[in-house]
This record gives C-alpha cells, structure tokens and sequence, in this order.
C-alpha cells in the first residue's frame, strides 16, 4: 500500500462520517503497523515512549472501527485496509464522469491561487455550494473546468452541464437525477419539490460535484437577484443545496451574484462566492505573447492592467493593436484610449468596426447557438456570398477572438453571443414597432431545420424574449398580432425585397402568440424558416408561395417499423395506416408517401443499393418497392399475416417470421421460397442472421428463441430463459453473442456457442419493443413501452449497465434503427412520432411530427340522437345527429383512445386507451359530457377493449398485459378479473357481454375465441377455425349466435352452445376491424382495412350491399341500437364517421372535424415534394386550377 494514497483514503473515510483526519502521530503509527513494527520499534525510531504510542494506538484503532464498522486492532488492521482498498478500486471502476458541453483547457493561463483555493474549499472545507462570480470574459468556465479535472477522484459523479440555452429546472433535474442514480431512476413526479428532494438524496448519498456553468442565463439581466419568468425553482434549488446537509458539492459560474448563495455565504461556512478577478500580469503578458504581440514588460504591464486582466478582453485588444497599429503599443495608447470598464463596451467598439459580412457572420452564430460549418453559415445569409468572402470573414473574426473554431466548424463564447442577441433583438424590436424592417428580414429569429434542443433554446431566448419587449412597446399582444398582420400585408404588397425571412418570422411570432390565422393571405411570398406543424392553417392562401424551408404536419399512423438506408441518408417508416413513408433525414422532407398494404405493416428492409426497400404486412403480402418511383415491382402472398422480415447479408435471401410460428425463406430475385423451418409453437415475431455465420436466430411468443442451421434448416439449439413473447433479437458483429428483449421486460445476453444466457438485465417497467448492438458492440441500445430508449454499456466485470436514458417520446415506442456510424439513433412510437438522437450526447436532434386524427371506435347513446367517437390522438368526440354538430372535442387520454362504449342506462360513457387506463365520464341531461368522474385502471400494457354488463353495474375491460378486469362502478372498486393463468396467455383485443349477462366472449392475438362463464369464470367454450388473430366479436340480440372477423379476412358465425361454425362470410379483401348485429338480428355489418363495409343476410350468408365511400382502413362499424332510427355508422383511418340508411344503404351525413389545413391553397406553391403535397391535401390543403 502506498502511504501517501493510504492516508488520502483514510481521511476521506474519516471526513465521509464526520470524524477528524489523521494527526501526525497516529499516520506514524498507522504506517509502521502495516510495516510490521512493533511499539518499541516505534519508539526508537521517534522521540515518543511506548506506552503513549500504545495509547495513540488504542484511539487510532477505535478511530477506524468507527468508520469501517467493524472491531480493529494491530493485528487486523492490514488484512481490514487491504479489504478496503480493494473496496476503493471497485469505486473508482464506477466512477463516472459527465462533461457535457464544457470546453477544452489544455491550454490554460495563471489562476494557481484561485485553484488552490477552490479545491481546499471542496476537499478539505468539504463546501456544498461554490460560486465564481466574475464578469464576461474572465474565464470562468476555464477556471471551473480546470478545477473538476483536477479534483475529479475526490468524487464518484462529476456532471458538468451548461446553462447557456436557459433549459427548464425538469429537463435539468431529470437528467442529472438519471445520471447520479446510474439510470435506475427515470420517471419523477410532477411536483417539483419531488425533484428537489430525490436530488439531494443523491447528494447525500453519493460524492457528487456538479457544475452548473453560465448561471446569468436563468436571471432577468440588471434585475438584482431575479429570475427569468418561470426559472424561479433554480432558487429554491440553490437554496436546498445549501441548506441541506450532504457529501457533495455545486459549482455554480455566473456573471450576476445569485441571492440564494450570497444569503448563505460565509468565510466559515459551507458556501462560499470565490470572485474572480483579472489574470496576474505574468498570466496576461502570457496571452499576449501567444497572440504575437511584441512588448515590452512595461508596455505589457501597462496593457494587461488596462484591461483589469480580461483574458477575453486580452486577446480581442492584443488583435486590434497588431491590425491597426501594426503592433505599435505605443501608438495604441498615443491614442487615449478609454480606460476598459466593461466587456460589452469593447465588443461594442469591435462591432461596429466590423464590415457587413462579417456583422452578418456574428448574428448568425448567435442564433444558431452550437458549433456550424461554412457550408451551414453560407446557407443562412442573405444577400448571398461567395465562399471566398465568407471564410476571410471567418479567419478576421478568429483573429479578433471574437468567435471559436474546433473541427471546421465555428461558435461564440456565451458573452459574444449574449451581446450579439442583445444587439440583434434591440434593432428587430425598433424594426418592427416602426414597420421598418431590414435586420427582421435578414435573419431567421428560430431555424425550424435546427436541431431539436437548439430550436427550443431559440424560442426561450430570442422569439420570447422579442416578443416581452414588443409587448411592452406596444401595449399588449393583441397589439403585437396586429403590426405583425400589417407587415405580413405589406410583404404581400412587396412593400419589400422577397425571398427574405420576414414572413417566415412574422409566422413564427405570431404562432408563439397563437393567434388565429384563418384567411391569412400569403399570396407570393418566400416563407422560409416557419414552424407551421402545430398551427391551424385553415383558409390561409399559400397560392405561389416558396415553402420549401418550412415545415408542416405530417399525416402518419402509429409506427410500427422504421428502417435506415446504408448509406444513412434516409430513413423508412410504416404502421398502422398501410403506409410507407420515405424521408431525408437532414432535412426531414418526405420524399414519398406509399399506400403499400391493407394492414399492419410489420417488416420494412432496405436493400444494400439503397434503390429498393421491402416491406411485409398483418395482409400477408411481402413487396418489394422501386423507391426512385414508387412502383411496387416484385410481391407476393403468404397463408398466414408477417410479423418481421430480415435480409441476409449478401442481401440474396428474405426470411419472414409469420403468425403460424413458421419462419419462411425466400430468394429475394424470384421470389420462390426455399425453407419452411418449423418449431416455434406460437407467433414468431423476429429473426436475425448470424454475422459471417451459418446461423439464423429466430424469437418467438412462445418465449424461446431458436438457433438454426441456415444449411440444414434443422434447429441447433433453443433459449428458453424469458418468461413471456420476445419481441426482438440481434447479433453482435461477431456473431458471437445474442441479444433478446422480451414482454418480461428483460433483456438477456446469451453465448451463442453454448447457449447459456450470460447476463439478465432488468430493462424497465414494461415490455422491451427493440434491443440491438452498436456496430462497435460497446454499447447496447433497448426500446421500452414505458417510453424509454436506454443505452447500456460495460462499466465493469462484463456486466452491462445502462448509462443514458433518452425521454422525449409521448407514446409507445415500437421501433428504432442506429446508423452504420453507430453515431444517430432513429425511434418511432404509434402516435406517428419520428425521433433522431445524437447517440453520444443523448439529445434530440429532430422531431416528425404526426396529426393523424385516425377514427378508432364509435358508441351510439342507448336513447338519444348521439354519436360518441374516439380517435387515435386521444381525444373524444360527442356529435349531435340532428344537425351534424360536434358538441364537445376532449383531450382524454395521453394516447389512442381504442374503444368507448355507453353504459345501458346511456348517463356515463366509458372509454379505454393504449396509455393504460379506462375512463368512466358523465354524460348530463344535455347529452354533453360532463367531467371525467374516475379512472378505474392503471394498467402496464395497452387496454383495448371494454364492455358494459347490460344488467349489473359491471365494466369489463380487457389488455395487452392478457388479463381482464371487472370493475363494480356502482361501488367503485375493482370486483374481480380473469389472469394471465387463466386466459392462457392472451392479449385480449376485444370483448362483449351475451345480451342476458351470463358470458363473455374474447378475441385476442390467438385464433381461438373463448366464452367465459361470468358465474364461475371458467372457460365456457373455445372456438377453433380462425387462422389468425381476431379483431372483433358480437353477440347475436338472441344470443345463440356469436359473430367473429379477423386478420384471416373471414367473419365466422358460431353456435355459442355447441362450439359449431354455422357460416363462413367471405368477400373482404382486407382484414376485419368490426362486425355489428343489427338490432332485429337479421343483418351483420363489418368493417374492412379494406376500406369497405359489408351487409350480410344472417339466415343466408350472403353479402347483400358493398357499402362504399371511405378512402383507407374502416377501423368500426356499429348499428344504432333502437331499430327505429334505421342508423348505421362507421369509421375510418380517412378521418370521417359516414352514417348510413339501413334500409336504402344510403351515405346520410359525412362527420368530419375541421383538419390543420382546411381549405388551405397551395395552388402553385413550390419547395414541396409530391410526398408532401399529397399530406397537406390530405391534412385539407387544396389547389384550384
């Protein structure tokens, strides 16, 4: 043991438990014991007697048993600190170290006494809460940078995060509190006190530093001690810390003293304000000298005091003298120049020598706020330059120290870039109050193609703050939404040059304002830079309009794969509508919409060239698309619906792993199938091949996976660990080891040689969707249902721990691809969510946003002239069948709402979602729905069914999770339900009450129906004949017969009493959504992915009307229960509810509610793909000829 290391991990043990560190003595004492020395050695060797080094020995022994927490003595003590030690070395492998954003300081100037000071106070004063307070440019993210390196080992966590984009205190706390709790701890609660305390709780149990660099940018500017408007909590935060009583320490850097640590601060106490004044005359002289400024020690003196030691200042001036003075020092101050007294003053000064170019240049780093390239900077300015001018004006203002370049590409210090937002937003706000504007249409106040964190910090501290200081100019935002109209007039007028960012502007403040815009007249205008996704556009006129920087809403089902093409230039979705989409992920322009399939597309693939992509469907077809053109060019069908499909390596062979369990090997050129392997006994949901190998892996919902021999098609091994369906599996690059994600929320590693699961992680709270290697197999990527993406690495002994958590999806994610770079993570969820994360940082990069509002489900009020909807974005809708009015559009859920139902006596109407709960809500006297009166589940997994008892107050409601629940609503407590043992597994995707109460029947992910005695819950029938999963079943109004339609395209008919099919129904071409009995019980209605719905003679079989009319999948039909009213209705994936005459099949009424861009004229309008066009007409947009 070394002795200096020794003592240093003794007394950190000591301070750790509020004890004092070792004296002099008794660390002489301590190192002659673990040399073997005996008290009279020891004495002879000093000038102590043996009986005192005995008694510094009992108290150094009881010292240790104090803070080890076990009996010491000189007998022990080297086996026990040998012991510890090895403790330490476990400590510092799990030492983790964060440095986000903070900069590089291998070249760093004096602060030797400042440094020292700094780390006394967090090492030895044991300091919670530090602050370097200096002014702009002083170098206080160096010092703090210089200081965590050098102090780093004193801590288990070191989290550097800046403040410079002002992030909200959530995102910070989460993040921070994801880190320090090694990943464990993800989801916090919605009160911020919640977030403050888990925090300090990490503080408290870990040796932490965090350092929280540019503090200024959450407090209002020369407002004393004040916080930006929502930033509040960051005090009470700073407060606790210094409150609370923990093992940790919080660096803070800022311009602007903050209250909370001057209330707190003391020369003696445990928070402390370190101000950093100027660099020491050496230290300036030594920037100087590095800037290539010939002085002399006089004049160099002289300089660096004039400028009170600024390093920014230094180095800007020392530039200024070599170019205009030619290096004469002499000159320079000949020329009486102002004593230096502030950093802004002389940005100022350097500004305004500045030429137009090299103007243009400061503002746009300003607003694009990270490292940028040439190319990107050349993009941005209008008038346009040449690449020649624009890189001399990069190489003046780097001389100047006025910008940062690292890599190619450049930035600004954060007081540049304060100074030049301030200048930009001062000179807009006089733009726009005067109607005069110049700099308002030269420059993008936020880039809609920026990264997603960027453009958020864009919003946060240019468009607000803008629109603060309009609203005090000109007396409110009804005021700020009129001038902004007026500009917009005269833009049109072209009172203007076109082709500038006024309009793109204009757009973009007024949608923060979120004023109406309907029957905005565009007509003409270069509209480039507006965010128009979250913005009703109805009736705006975008007639000749340039769009092609803008972006809009997509029209996108839930999202079930994603694929990336080789050479990671674009990226491949495709759901729940049948569709494929086709983007560029630079720019996230979709390049082609495909209506490909007419079900669930499960598989999609892209081929090596990059020229064809293949995807796979619930319509049992595989086809192979030409996307230069769209064609489909080769397909064919299967007996069975697809879950997945993978391409081998040489890209030659296709295998789909299908409902049946079989896994089918194609070739890919003809399309002529090559193997059948059969094994699995259940759904195979994915298949990999082995790298270099002659393996393919396949996972099943039999919970095992199979490896077998590519040669031989014989199964080699199976993996039978996880205890419920495996959704993915994946090789590494070798080969050599497999990766599996499971609904038993684990992931698993297992040796493929062997077969021997080697590491079982738990991976969250809900099913694992996607699990895949990074191409370098260091890292592990996993997608959860509980909206979660985690990065795992290998931190110690082989054991993988996760390391990231990315959060940002608001629905469940079913899908993500990495990059071949392993650099760009791509996630898709089924609201229709595209995500691109940087992978390394965690950040998100870009959002693709859908406003699908996809009809799910349709309920008719038991007695009145109501109709009750649900959609895909959550909310629900009650519409008044006398004049076609919608009365009430709510927000219900967090995602899909996939069923709602009326109770018998029509007062409550309930609904269920794939967020996980059931929802019970009064419906008033005035057919209006009143308030939601409770949630009556929480469920882990999706709830896609319910149903009303039609006798008793009992709510049945079946999930994803394979139980069925019953709900007592009259008492409000749950009754009882049906569990995983007992319904063998299912996921329940639909269930109805027999019309006396006495059974319920189930359709699930199985091709079996099962009807259940609700007296004594067992099994009162099962119903074979289905070859795929059902979607839908309906008791007959007499109740001998039971309906059921599926995947399979049949609906069947069945004698509930003897198990015996009566009817097969065919004809539809897609599979079966919904099947509805009349209420006479001589017609059943079914709805299509085939986008029709069929009338069927009951006593006949016979499909006696094609009911036509709707443009993609019908998800529902229903009939109307009084007979009377002759009402049948029906909903699609087209966004309309169509009602029909049940005598003359007549469409009556078409419901739609207004789209995002109804009426909306992009007659003419350029910047858009055809893939675009055709989703902002779907979305309402028209064109006139």
């Amino acid at each position: 043991m070394q002795s200096q290391s020794l003592s240093k991990s003794i007394d950190t043990l000591l301070l750790s438990h509020g004890l004092a560190r070792l004296n002099d003595i008794q660390i002489a004492v301590l190192e002659g014991t673990l040399a073997g020395d005996s008290y009279p050695t020891l004495a002879d060797r000093s000038t102590y007697t043996v009986e005192y080094l005995r008694e510094v020995g009992a108290s150094l022994w009881q010292l240790l048993a104090q803070a080890l927490g076990e009996p010491v003595s000189k007998k022990n003590i080297r086996s026990i600190l040998q012991r510890y030690q090895q403790s330490l070395a476990v400590v510092a492998l799990e030492r983790q170290y964060f440095w986000g954003e903070s900069i590089d300081v291998s070249i760093f100037y004096g602060r030797t006494k400042e440094l020292k000071t700094l780390a006394k106070w967090i090492t030895k004063d044991r300091c919670r809460l530090i602050e370097i307070l200096a002014m702009g440019g002083m170098g206080k993210t160096a010092v703090a940078v210089k200081l965590a390196q050098q102090v780093s080992t004193e801590f288990e966590f070191v989290v550097w995060r800046s403040l410079r984009n002002a992030p909200p205190l959530g995102d910070l706390l989460a993040e921070t509190i994801a880190l320090l709790s090694r990943q464990q701890e993800i989801t916090l609660a919605s009160d911020p006190h919640l977030h403050r305390a888990r925090l300090i709780h990490y503080l408290q149990q870990h040796r932490c530093l965090l350092i929280f660099d540019n503090v200024e940018s959450i407090l209002q500017s020369g407002s004393s001690h004040q916080y930006l408007a929502g930033y509040e909590g960051y005090g009470e935060l700073f407060r606790q810390v210094a409150e609370s009583a923990h093992q940790s320490c919080v660096l803070l850097t800022s311009r602007e003293q903050v209250a909370e640590v001057a209330n707190f601060a003391g020369h003696n106490l445990p928070v402390r304000i370190l101000p950093l004044g100027g660099l020491s005359i050496e230290a300036g002289m030594a920037i100087l000298d590095d800037k290539g400024l010939p002085l002399a020690v006089e004049k160099g003196q002289q300089l660096v005091e004039l400028y009170a030691g600024n390093p920014l200042a230094l180095k800007i001036i020392s530039t200024s003298i070599l170019e205009v003075f030619d290096g004469q020092i002499a000159e320079f101050f000949e020329q009486g120049t102002a004593v230096f007294n502030g950093i802004r003053k002389l940005l100022e000064r350097q500004f305004e020598r500045l030429s137009s170019i090299e103007q243009q240049v400061m503002f746009w780093l300003a607003i694009d706020r990270e490292w940028v390239s040439v190319g990107d900077l050349q993009a941005d300015l209008l008038p346009a330059v040449s690449t020649a001018q624009l890189l001399e004006a990069l190489e003046y203002l780097q001389g100047r120290s006025l910008i940062e370049f690292k890599g190619g590409r450049f930035t600004q210090q954060p007081v540049v870039m304060e100074y030049a937002i301030d200048r930009l937003l001062m000179a807009i706000r006089a733009e726009i109050c005067n109607q005069t504007p110049k700099l308002f249409l030269a420059y993008a106040l936020m880039k809609v193609q920026s990264k997603d964190y960027v453009r958020d910090s864009q919003i946060r501290l240019i468009v607000q703050p803008l629109l603060m200081m309009l609203a005090s100019d000109l007396g409110g935002e009804g005021s700020i939404v009129r001038v902004l109209k007026q500009t917009i007039c005269q833009f049109a007028a072209g009172s203007f040059a076109s082709g500038s960012y006024g309009a793109g502007n204009c757009l973009n403040l007024l949608n923060q304002l979120g004023a109406d815009l309907t029957g905005l007249d565009l007509t003409g205008l270069s509209i480039r830079q507006a965010d128009l996704r979250d913005v009703s556009l109805a009736q705006v006129d975008l007639t000749q309009t340039n769009l092609a920087t803008s972006l809009f809403a997509e029209s996108i089902g839930g999202i079930y794969k994603i694929a990336i093409s080789p050479d990671n230039l674009l990226v491949a979705n495709a759901g729940s509508d049948g569709k494929i989409s086709i983007w560029q992920i630079s720019t996230g322009k979709n390049l082609l919409s495909i209506k490909a399939h007419d079900g669930h597309i499960m598989g999609l693939v892209f081929t090596a060239d990059r020229k064809r992509l293949i995807s796979s469907s619930f319509d049992r077809y595989i086809k192979i698309w030409d996307i230069g053109n769209g064609d489909c060019i080769q397909s064919w069908q299967l007996l069975t619906p697809i879950y997945g499909i993978t391409l081998s390596n040489d890209g030659q062979t296709l295998v789909s792993s299908c409902e049946s369990g079989d896994i089918l090997l194609w070739n890919v050129a003809t399309g002529e199938l090559l193997k059948t392997l059969i094994g699995h006994t259940s759904t195979a949901m994915n298949t990999a091949f082995q790298p270099g190998g002659m393996l393919l892996a396949s996972s099943s919902d039999d919970s095992t996976i199979k490896l077998w021999n590519l040669a031989t098609g014989e199964c080699v091994s199976t993996l039978s660990e996880h205890t419920d369906a495996i959704w993915y599996i994946a090789f590494n690059s070798c080969g050599t080891q497999l990766i599996s994600g499971s609904d038993d929320t684990s992931i698993k590693i297992w040796d493929v040689q062997t077969g021997l699961c080697l590491q079982t992680i738990p991976a969250g709270s809900r099913a694992i969707i996607a699990v895949m290697f990074s191409p370098d197999d260091q890292k592990i990527i996993s997608a959860s249902q509980d909206l979660t993406i985690r990065v795992w690495e290998i931190l110690q002994l082989d054991n993988w721990q996760c390391t990231r958590v990315l959060q940002g999806h608001q629905n469940n994610i079913w899908s993500i691809g990495l990059d071949s770079s392993g650099k760009t993570l791509i996630s898709s969820d089924l609201s229709g969510v595209l995500k691109v994360w940087d992978l390394e940082s965690g950040q998100s990069l870009k959002t693709f946003r859908s406003v699908s509002t996809a009809f799910r489900s349709l309920a008719f009020h038991p007695t009145s002239n109501l109709l009750a909807s649900s959609s895909e974005n959550g909310k629900i809708r009650l519409w008044d069948l006398t004049n076609d009015e919608c009365l009430i559009s709510i927000l219900a859920h967090e995602m899909a709402v996939w069923q709602i139902a009326f109770s018998p006596e029509g007062n409550l109407l309930a609904s269920c979602s794939m967020d996980g709960t059931t929802k019970l809500w009064n419906v008033n006297a005035d057919s209006n729905l009143q308030g939601h009166l409770q949630s009556l589940q929480s469920d882990t997994s999706f709830i896609l069914a319910i149903a009303f008892h039609p006798h008793k107050k009992i709510l049945a409601s079946g999930s994803f999770s394979c139980k069925i629940r019953f709900w007592d609503y009259g008492n409000n407590q749950f009754s009882r339900g049906l569990d995983q043992e007992q319904l063998g597994h299912i996921k329940v995707f639909d269930l109805t009450f027999h019309p006396t109460g006495k059974w319920l029947a189930v359709a699930s992910h199985k091709s079996d129906i099962t009807i259940w005695d609700m007296e004594t819950s067992e099994c009162y029938q099962t119903l074979k004949g289905h070859s795929s999963h059902n979607w839908s079943v309906a008791f007959h109004p007499q109740g001998d017969l039971l309906a059921s339609g599926g995947e399979d395209y049949s609906i069947r008919i069945w004698n509930i009493h003897t198990g015996e099919c009566c009817d097969i129904l065919s004809g539809h071409t897609g599979a079966i959504s919904g099947v509805s009995f009349s209420p006479d019980g001589g017609y059943l209605a079914s709805s299509s992915k085939d986008a029709t719905v069929r009338i069927w003679d009951v006593a006949t079989g016979e499909c006696i009307k094609i009911l036509e009319g709707h443009t993609d999948l019908v998800n529902y039909v229903v009939y109307h229960p009084d007979p009377q009213r002759r009402l049948l209705a029906s909903c699609s994936h087209d966004e309309t509810i169509r009602l029909w005459d049940t005598e003359t099949w007549e469409c009556l009424k078409v419901l739609r509610p207004q789209r995002v861009y109804e009426d909306m004229n992009i007659t003419g309008a350029t910047g858009l793909s055809p893939a675009q066009l055709a989703t902002l007409k779907t979305l309402g947009a028209i064109t006139k000829e």
